[in-house]
Formats: structure tokens, sequence, C-alpha cells
């Protein structure tokens, strides 16, 4: 038997199609769907509630607690819960910490191979499931272990290191193929053989709670650098094929996977690489404006980035100057068929500085050219980018090259005159997304799921920007190549009421540079209000979550408003939960109620008599009928707080 093993961790909300002759191992997946199971998240809540109080228990607890209250509220609050769990449950002692889409290694980083052969040796969160399936190498005639990312490396390593000796071991993938001379030279991978020609695989959107069917959405990574264009293109050729031009002959389509690079595609090597299957995934920029030829395609929604729009143009990560009222036009025809566009901002390009930024910024506000703005992300020129470009001059220019003990560097410098310095980009980022987050929800994360799902959010000057329970994204300074701005979970510590979802700690960096900020939380100030009247909890657990009654309280519904008062009602936010907590956040031993919104990172102690009613407003109700026991005259000022706090929402029904 020939196994095809996929690591831990990846975007498990895509499933691969298995060639033929393999049999799908998915570590990654399997791994994710156990600790987001419902019991594995309670036993791991309970586990942390009967051990001595500590802050990283408590931390850890609170996202458990949270994440448990999220689980019902739809596609994207869930991903910030399972954002959540992970960030909860790979947490000192472990060796690799997770989130949603990037792992932090305890110290070091995945660009260096003595970093990720050292932290293999410690314990991670995924380590039973790795060695659970050790067992079915022993009679296996291959163990193939395929690399999308550097996030998957440490787990990785331990497989290669725990195939028994008799038993072929291939490694494969794009990051594995991009990086087999180096990988080659590590203890773990020393008798792998790295295969020539192996495409790389077919993925499918599938539910995480789902299994794979053949109606599943094909997604199109962004490795595969797929630009559509229409038979006239725009402009004259040279200003737009700035890339490597597509192999010729009749097998065009098949020859241009196996190189991993699909580039510029006409309707037919589009479908000839979905098999006329409805796709979903990364464009380039300029593919806005082969609308028709994307909606002709099956195309179901697409993922654009941009660097910089001024003076009525666009600039895109290849550095070509498209108008925006073409883009527009392309994006209204997009529309009206029901092709949704997502746009990712890419910051930190060579020669952009940060008065730039601010000018963008501002044009956001006009004329738009896609459905939701996801995020942002570090700009970076990866090794396989580059390795395309047909001429770098004309491109951002010639690349540096990387620092020498990063033997596993995902990108290279460029260096331009403007350029924003790396050691500022982290703040930068962060300090970006926290004002685009306080204009409209940003995503969970860079995974494809999160862009498909989630609803468009508001014009970014709209009031009701806080009504919309679309996603957000957070930016951690971690591995800064791996260029996502990816919101994990809320850390209490210090007011971020309008900064991005957070990982438990302030601002930090880490593996140098993913270019994504962590932003911690408030808890610093009690909300406190007239008191509701105090209910009985099960003081087994102590803990109240919000849409999943579990015996952590035991309370009444709250009554639904009148259909008459509907104009003014509350609920509570869509990414937030009030929970209860055997401690403090400090650790101390005392009871204390928490709110926690994941989508933007706050966290604020509740007065305990309070925090049972909100813990339970999960339906739409008035504030006279939901806050009944708070005094007239301070009811609408509390509920201002809560909903500026993002704690509670607004909503007409």
């Amino acid at each position: 038997m020939k196994w095809l093993v996929l690591p831990p961790h990846r975007d498990v909300t895509l499933v691969p199609e298995v060639p033929e002759g393999w049999h799908l191992l998915d570590l990654a997946r399997d791994f994710v769907r156990r600790v987001f199971s419902a019991e594995s998240v309670e036993a791991e809540a309970l586990a942390r509630e009967s051990s001595p109080p500590s802050p990283q228990a408590m931390r850890e607890l609170l996202l458990l607690r949270v994440a448990q209250g999220l689980r019902d509220r739809g596609p994207i609050p869930e991903l910030r819960a399972l954002g959540a769990v992970l960030t909860a449950i790979s947490g000192p002692p472990h060796g690799v910490h997770l989130r949603l889409d990037d792992v932090e290694l305890e110290s070091g980083t995945t660009e260096r191979s003595g970093d990720v052969q050292r932290v293999a040796g410690l314990p991670a969160s995924y380590s039973d499931d790795v060695a659970g399936v050790l067992a079915r190498f022993e009679e296996a005639e291959c163990v193939r272990v395929w690399l999308e990312r550097d996030l998957q490396l440490p787990a990785a390593v331990t497989l290669a290191q725990a195939c028994p000796a008799h038993v072929a071991l291939e490694v494969a993938g794009p990051f594995g193929w991009a990086h087999r001379k180096v990988l080659a030279r590590m203890p773990a991978f020393r008798r792998a053989a790295f295969p020539e020609h192996v495409p790389p695989l077919r993925w499918r959107v599938v539910p995480l709670d789902g299994a794979p069917g053949a109606d599943d959405v094909l997604w199109v990574p962004d490795g595969l650098g797929l630009e559509v264009i229409a038979p006239y293109p725009w402009g004259d050729e040279q200003d737009w094929a700035y890339l490597e031009a597509p192999p010729a002959g009749d097998a065009e389509p098949e020859a241009r996977r196996s190189a991993g690079w699909l580039g510029a595609c006409f309707l037919k090597d589009v479908r000839a690489f979905t098999g006329g299957a409805r796709w979903a995934g990364h464009v380039s920029l300029g593919s806005l404006l082969a609308a028709d030829v994307l909606v002709e395609s099956g195309c179901q929604t697409v993922v654009v980035g941009f660097c910089l729009i001024e003076n009525g143009r666009v600039m895109d990560i290849d550095r070509r100057f498209i108008p925006v009222e073409q883009l527009v036009q392309g994006y209204q025809a997009l529309k009206a068929a029901g092709v949704r566009v997502v746009a990712e901002w890419w910051v930190g390009a060579p020669g952009v500085d940060e008065e730039s930024l601010d000018v963008t910024l501002a044009a956001l506000e006009g004329a738009r050219f896609f459905d939701q703005l996801a995020g942002v992300r570090p700009f970076h020129a990866s090794v396989e980018r580059i390795a395309r470009v047909r001429d770098l001059g004309r491109w951002w220019g010639h690349p540096g090259d990387p620092p020498a003990d990063r033997d596993l560097s995902r990108s290279r410098p460029i260096e331009k005159p403007g350029t924003i310095p790396g050691a500022r980009l982290p703040s930068v980022l962060a300090s970006l997304a926290s004002r685009l987050l306080s204009r409209a929800p940003l995503s969970p994360g860079r995974v494809a799921a999160a862009f498909m799902l989630a609803p468009a959010a508001p014009l970014l000057g709209d009031d009701t920007a806080h009504e919309a329970a679309a996603p957000l994204v957070l930016v951690r300074a971690t591995n800064t190549a791996h260029g996502a701005a990816t919101p994990a979970a809320p850390e209490p510590g210090k007011d971020t009421a309008h900064e991005v979802a957070a990982t438990p700690a302030p601002v930090r960096a880490t593996n140098t540079a993913n270019g994504t900020a962590t932003p911690a939380a408030q808890t610093s100030h009690e909300v406190a209000a007239t008191p509701a009247p105090e209910r009985a909890t099960n003081t087994a657990h102590g803990a109240a979550t919000p849409a999943a009654q579990t015996s952590h309280e035991v309370a009444a519904p709250v009554v639904p408003a009148p259909a008459n008062e509907a104009a003014a009602l509350i609920r509570l936010d869509a990414d937030c939960a009030v929970v209860r907590l055997p401690a403090s956040l400090d650790g101390a031993p005392k009871p204390t109620w928490y709110a926690a919104n994941l989508r933007t990172g706050v966290v604020l102690a509740m007065d305990a008599r309070l925090a049972p009613v909100l813990s339970r407003l999960t339906v739409p109700t008035t504030a006279s009928v939901a806050l009944g026991a708070v005094p007239e005259a301070q009811r609408a000022k509390l509920v201002e707080t809560l909903v500026t706090k993002s704690i509670l929402e607004r909503t007409h029904g």
C-alpha cells in the first residue's frame, strides 16, 4: 500500500483529490476534527478547571469556553472558535504553537532547518495523532510526505524519523520540491527521495464536519499563479505578461499543472484544469478584467491582491497598474453574475511607504472593486514567484539574498527607497488592521472556507459596520514569509477594543516576519450596571456558555421581543461569548465573569449580576426586556457601551 501523508498543520478546510494508486492519511484534518469535537473541547476545559489556577490555565480556559459558545453561530464564528481552540491546546510546553492558519515555534523559525529539527523533538498537541498512524507504515510499500507549506515541517520531520527503514520514503509537494536541496541535508530526510514531475494536488473546499463529494468547489491556491485572460487582453502584452509564458502544445494544461504553475489562462485552459467543475480561489487582480471568462468557466469566488491605490490606479502584487474604473466595471459584471470578489491588501511592497498606505486607505472609501476586504498581509517575494518572472527589472527589481542562517527562506528581500523597514512592518500591519477593523469586520484567517463563506462587508464608511457578522483578520508578527494577517484569539491584559483579533499576548515579534500583529485585550475595567437578579448556576463548572447550554449555566432563555419592537433589538455579538471562570485571568482564585470577542480581541471583566443575563442573549430582544432590571435612565448608555465594546450588536430582526 502507498500512503499519501498530509502532516499537520495546513488549511484543513480543504481536502485533496487523491492520485490513483495512493491512499490518503490526512493527519492535519483528522487532528483538527478530533480536538475541535465537543467532547474534546469540554475535556480540555475541565482539565484546566480542575488544575491549580494560573494565568496560562485561565487564558486557555477562557478561549475554550468562548469557543464553545460560538459553535452554533455560523461558519465564520466557528472558524474563529477553531482558531481559539488550537491556540488554547498548543501553548507551553508544546514546541509548536498553532493558529488557524499559521504556526509559531517555541523558539526560532521554520525558515531555519536547525530550529525545525530541534522543535520536532519537543511535545506537540498532535503528537498522539502522529504516533497513532505509525503502525500503518510497517506494511507500506511507500510513504509520501506531502509538504504544501513550511507549516507542516515539524510534524513532517517526526513522521520521517519514525518511518521504518524498509519502507520507501518520499517527500513531495510545492514546498518540498522548492526546498529539496536543503531538506535532503536534514537528518530526517537524508534517505528520502524527492520525485520529479509530481503534479500539485487538486483541492476541494469541504466543511470540517463533512465528507468530500462530487459537487464540492475546486480551490485554486495562490501558489499556482492563475491569471485569467480574455481573448483580447487589455492593453499591450508587455504591460501584463511579466511572468513566465506557459508551455506550448496540446498537453498545455496538464504540463502547466505538472510544473506547479498555471500562469495566463484562456477559458479553455481554465476548463481543462478544473474539469468543468465549479471553482474558487486566488487569481491575479487583472483577471477581473476578464469577468465574462471567469463567469463562463464556473467561478464562484475569486481572491485578488493589491498593494496600492493612487491617482485612479491600483497596483497589483506584480507591480502592474490597472485603472480603478476598469476594475470596478469587471467587479460589477461579476457581482451581477453572482461571483464574489475578496481582496487582500499586501503591505510592505518595495518602494511603497507609509504615506502611500494612508492614501490607499482613503481610496478604499471610494468606488469598490471587491465585495469584502479579507485583511492585510505582509508583502513577500516568494522564491517560487521570483523563478517565474521574465523581466526582474520591470518587476519589483532584482532580489537580494536572504539572511545566511535562513536556509529554508521562503522569500527574497528587495531593496528600494521608501520601503517600510522590516523591523517596523509588524507595527504598521497591526495599526492598519486596527483601523480597518474599526470600519468593518475582516477574515478569521487565510483559509479557503473563510474566503468563500464570509458575507460581504458593508461599505467602509457605513455606520452599520458593527452589525455585520462577517470575519476579520489579526496581525501577528511571526513567520513573516507566511504572509498572513491572521486573527486568533483574544488575550487578557490591555484595552484593545479597536484592535485586531488576538492570540494571547501583546503584540510581539516571534518567527521574524509572518507579518501579523497579536493584540492583547482589556481586563482593567469591569462593566457594571444596576444588577440583574442573581440566578443559580451549576457550581460544578460555574461557566455560562452562550448558544451551547451545557452544564455550566442552568437558566431560562431570554424571551424574544414582540414584532412591533423589532426596530431596537439587541443580542450578543456573533463572535462574543460571556463565560464564568473559576479564577481571574491573573490566576487569583476568585470566580470571575468575562466577555470575550474573538473577532476584535476585546476581553472585559463583567459584573457578576449582569453577565448571566448577557450570556443568554443570543436571540434578538429589546433592551427593555433583556435588561429590565437596569434602570431606564442607565439602560441606553449601558447598551451603547456594550455595542461599542463589541459585546452586543444591534439588529433589526
